[in-house]
């Protein structure tokens, strides 16, 4: 009956805030790193990399005490979420993330090279691309 009036179990709420807000702090984080220039940072840019990061503290811990309530109500346990890393997400993001130079430098040819790479990546995947490979002679 509940179910049939719209209810939700806390759990399911609870699980649905918590992905939001992480792809929120992602998309802040990825924001922020498009202001810095390419990996690896100079000391200046990663002093200041740190503090721009170290300003989602507030926001991390208190999604990661939403985790730990969503881990305590949840009824399955394969269900449980891993706390935020603050530190592993900003990584993540600075090692990936785009940077204001390649932002800048984003041209028709650049990104004709990147699909290049990303199609030798995937060449090998099957076994025709495996026998492909070696009749280019790569």
């Amino acid at each position: 009956v509940l179910i049939d009036n719209g209810f939700q179990p806390e759990w399911i709420t609870l699980q649905k805030e918590i992905r939001e807000e992480a792809n929120r702090l992602r998309g802040d984080l990825l924001t922020e790193r498009k202001y810095f220039g390419p990996y690896p940072l100079s000391v200046e840019e990663n002093i200041e990399w740190s503090d721009k990061v170290y300003g989602y503290k507030d926001v991390v811990d208190k999604l990661n005490k939403k985790i730990e309530k969503f881990n305590l109500v949840v009824p399955v346990l394969n269900k449980q979420m891993l706390q935020i890393s603050l530190e592993n997400e900003a990584q993540r993001v600075m090692i990936n993330g785009e940077s204001i130079e390649d932002m800048r430098f984003d041209t028709p040819l650049k990104r004709e090279r990147k699909r290049e790479i990303e199609n030798s990546d995937n060449e090998g995947a099957n076994l025709f691309g495996f026998i492909e490979y070696f009749f280019k002679g790569k």
